[in-house]
């Protein structure tokens, strides 16, 4: 290798994370964290994998029914029918950012296709996060090529912001997890029960980061809200639900009728509340946030974007016993972070739903912000020549 190839291999980083499911937080945190190692001064590269399992980006009615014959009632059946129409319809609108904006294209993605994984050696750093790429409770989403198993030099590997959604690995795999683990040369993670077991798993201190859209230039963000127009004629509430909440939709309700504000209420993979689908790409679901009055969310990534572009909001919590449920340390801890906590909404509590002093808030987020950023850094530059 000559001295061009050598240079430039010791700035290419690449970046291991979910880049291809039809959300707009997968999207855009993959996005947020390829432009975070480029503005640190590398070359930033998605590795364009997919596991086999994940049926979201590939087509409506691929995803056989493969529970138990007692689920093939009519309703099962007509919900999975109008799921898989909505993410498909969906993901026409996640192409063209995916290929733009990530550089890949999914549908020719490792794992779905034979086309093969890297392996590392065309890397300085191979950098997997941010988002739930180590809940591994995630079965049709989630396997071990999240551990970069593929990547033979420890030195390499680096996690950012991983996330495990709950505080522990499932048992059955929970060892080989640790062990590949311990294997990275730098970890951080997202949420604070979760570096609290990482860093017993690997015997030194795991860091809190934040989420990778709260880190990269603000404005980066209402530059690419302004490649699509405005989604509402009037001044809306905008609830977005990760799940179905009675909760949500009376509490935006109640913020509606005391600031004369519509509510614009989208769903993930349900229709709106006109029986539309609603066809929003992530540049849309970012123009919508934007342009808010107000948010009511049970999204991790609603709440980031709401700081990110500064509005009052309320967070609900997520019941029940979904996977989702037990992701609600992602918000709380967030809400912690810039001394919101007393706008999330749960239980009985009545939560805060006035205007938010940006002025506190903003502080405390700019010194979370510059830490995470110096962490990745640090992680990414040792070594690195010029």
């Amino acid at each position: 290798m000559d001295q061009a190839d050598s240079t430039k291999q010791n700035r290419r980083v690449g970046i291991m994370t979910l880049h291809y499911n039809p959300n707009a937080g997968s999207a855009l945190q993959a996005y947020a964290i390829k432009r975070l190692v480029g503005e640190l001064g590398f070359d930033a590269q998605v590795v364009n994998y997919v596991f086999r399992g994940n049926c979201r980006v590939k087509k409506a009615g691929c995803n056989v029914f493969c529970g138990p014959l007692s689920q093939w009632t009519p309703k099962h059946v007509a919900k999975w029918a109008y799921q898989r129409l909505a993410s498909a319809i969906r993901m026409k609108k996640y192409l063209p950012f995916q290929r733009e904006l990530l550089g890949v294209d999914v549908r020719k993605a490792a794992g779905l296709t034979s086309a093969p994984l890297p392996d590392g050696s065309e890397f300085h750093r191979v950098v997997v996060g941010s988002d739930q790429v180590w809940n591994f409770d995630l079965k049709t989403i989630i396997d071990k090529r999240y551990l970069l198993d593929y990547i033979a030099d420890p030195a390499k590997k680096v996690a950012y912001g991983a996330s495990m959604g709950s505080s522990d690995f499932p048992a059955e795999s929970r060892q080989e997890i640790e062990d590949a683990i311990r294997q990275f040369r730098a970890v951080s993670c997202r949420e604070f029960d979760g570096a609290e077991r990482l860093s017993h798993i690997r015997g030194e201190d795991v860091p809190v980061v934040v989420d990778p859209t709260l880190v990269v230039d603000p404005t980066v963000w209402d530059k690419l809200a302004d490649k699509v127009p405005a989604q509402a004629k009037n001044p809306y509430v905008y609830v977005y639900l990760r799940e179905k909440s009675l909760r949500a939709m009376e509490l935006a309700q109640s913020v509606a009728a005391k600031r004369g504000l519509e509510v614009l209420s989208v769903t993930c993979d349900r229709p709106d509340g006109k029986g539309k689908f609603k066809r929003q790409g992530p540049l849309e679901w970012l123009r919508c946030v934007r342009d808010a009055s107000y948010v009511v969310t049970n999204s991790f990534h609603g709440v980031c974007f709401s700081l990110v572009f500064r509005k009052s909001f309320n967070a609900v919590t997520l019941d029940g016993d979904t996977w989702r449920a037990q992701t609600n340390s992602r918000i709380t801890g967030l809400l912690a972070q810039v001394g919101l906590e007393g706008r999330y909404a749960t239980g009985d509590a009545k939560p805060d739903c006035g205007d938010i002093d940006y002025g506190a808030v903003g502080r405390l987020l700019d010194a979370r912000r510059e830490q995470s950023r110096a962490w990745l850094a640090s992680a990414l530059r040792d070594g690195v020549q010029g």
